[in-house]
This record gives structure tokens, sequence and C-alpha cells, in this order.
């Protein structure tokens, strides 16, 4: 087999570990007195992680070499998963808010590695005209895992509760380092190895592009428009809607399918438009969607009450 097909079951893998605690650590957290707010904050914790973390990967490539540092990374987010299961058995406030933080924290660090080692040992070990494919597949292995944590959420809570999805999808999660394993005794060609002593140029460098800045803001106002009701998506539709945790975690697939619907049409739709364009409407779609999840009639009743 392949080692960019092992890289492909990683990014699988690895973003099944990061969409499971969304739809069910709001739930624990609203049980254990915790505010919406501060379960965005641990949820957001990832995030913060993996931005952290990012302009330091370079280094740590150089230091550990990419597939050590890949097998450590890998480990790390399979056992971190499993330790969301233990935060059910605390009790204490405190407590649970330093562990949440904590694993989530730990969780952002080495999935942010794993993301961004699956992506560079992919072009590394790519020829020319495959690169482009191979990364679709990964773009595609990404929405498909991300649909995947919901799906396990909702059929093993149902089973055994909160703890059963996260041991599941741990115990699981070990196959990633199994397969790091396995790439390491495969004999990865001199273009990788090349590759891997090759200085990498600093993160810091690239933030003196105005363009380079401005790309990395519409990508940060995507990723939080696409994030912020996280936190209480499910609580909203079990006290709002009475629907079951089960039910209200297939929805956080709802964003994935019409992500790979889109990725089709994509390349027809940019050559058509151009990239900039493109974006803008992309965009603006998004922050229509931000009005409509509250719904945007509640709002509306909201501010005609406060007015009232």
């Amino acid at each position: 087999m392949e080692i960019t097909t092992f890289l492909l079951f990683l990014n699988i893998l690895n973003s099944m570990g990061y969409s499971l605690i969304d739809p069910l650590f709001p739930i624990l957290g609203r049980e254990s007195g915790l505010s919406d707010a501060l379960i965005g904050w641990v949820i957001s914790a990832y995030s913060f992680a993996n931005i952290l973390i990012t302009p330091f990967i370079p280094y740590l490539s150089q230091k550990f070499t990419r597939l050590r540092l890949l097998y450590f990374s890998t480990f790390s987010v399979a056992s971190c998963t499993i330790l969301y299961a233990f935060l059910y058995y605390i009790s204490s406030f405190y407590s649970l808010i330093i562990w949440a933080f904590l694993i989530r924290i730990i969780h952002g660090f080495s999935s942010g590695i794993v993301f961004t080692l699956v992506y560079s040992l992919t072009i590394s070990l790519s020829n020319k005209d495959s690169t482009q494919k191979n990364l679709g597949y990964l773009e595609l292995g990404l929405c498909f895992g991300i649909s995947c944590g919901p799906l396990i959420a909702s059929i093993f809570y149902k089973i055994g509760g909160y703890p059963l999805p996260f041991y599941v999808s741990g115990i699981f999660l070990y196959l990633s380092v199994y397969l790091t394993n396995k790439m390491g005794k495969e004999k990865i060609n001199s273009k990788d190895n090349d590759n891997e002593n090759k200085e990498s140029p600093p993160f810091f460098k690239f933030l003196y592009s105005s363009e380079i800045l401005i790309i990395l803001g519409s990508f940060y106002i995507v990723l939080i428009s696409g994030t912020f009701y996280l936190p209480c998506l499910s609580n909203y539709l079990i006290h709002k809607y009475n629907f079951s945790v089960s039910l209200s975690s297939l929805f956080f697939i709802i964003p994935t399918i019409f992500y790979i619907i889109i990725l089709q049409l994509l390349d027809v739709i940019s050559k058509r438009l151009g990239l900039y364009l493109t974006s803008s409407i992309g965009l603006f779609i998004t922050s229509l969607g931000c009005f409509l999840l509250a719904p945007i009639i509640e709002i509306f009743n909201l501010l005609v009450y406060d007015i009232i």
C-alpha cells in the first residue's frame, strides 16, 4: 500500500477525533454547571493550541524528523480522545475545568501537528502529476472523518452514555499509531529525505505580506463563523425542540455534506468567477449563515421584546 494512502487514513482518523467532542461536551458541561461561554472556551482551546503550535512544526520536524513527530502526535491524539471520557467521572467543578482545558490543549497541539505533517508528507511523497489529486483525497478524507465523529457520538451515546463514544473512538484512533509505525518501516524515497534536511523558511516571515494576511484573515473568519455555534447547538436543539443527544449530534454532519458537494464544483466556479470573487461570495454566504443558525426570527423577536 502506498504511503500516501496511509496518510489519507491518518487524516480521516485525526479529523474524527476532532469532531467527536463538539456534540457531547456541551451536554456534560451543562450538567456540571458550566456556562455556554465557558464550554465555548474549552472547545476553542483546541484551535488556539493549533495556532500556537503551527509556527514551531518546521523546527520540531528538523529536531525529531517528521515521521517520529507524527508517531508521538498520533499516540497523543488517541490518548486524549480516551481521556475525554474520564471527564465524566470528575465531580469537582474546578477540577473539571482544569482537566478539560489541559486535555483540549494537548489534543490541539497534537492534532495540529498531525494535520500539518500529513499534508506536508503527501506533497513531498507525491509525483508532480498526482499532487493535486492526493491533496483532493485528503480534503475528502477530512470531510469524511469530521462526519464520522458526530455519527459515532450519536450511536454510542445512545448505547452507553457520554463516556462510550470516546472509549470506542480512542481505541480505534490507536490504529493511526500503527499506520505511522508501518510508514516508518516503509522505504521513504530520497526526495523526502532531502526535504527533511532542508531548512524551512520562518513562519512569521510570511506575515509581512499584506496579501497573505488578507487570505489568513478570511480563513479565520470562515473558521470562526463555522464553529461559533458548536458550544450551544446541542443544548439548543435539546432544550428548545426536545431532541435527543443522539439526534442533535447528527446536525453536526450537515455542514460537512454540503462542504463535499461544493468541493466538487469549486474548480468550475473559480474558473468562471476568479479566486477572489469566489472567496468574497463564500464569505458573504457564510455571514448570512450565522444569522440563520439562531434562527434569525428569534433574534428579531428578542429585539422587539427589548424595545417594547
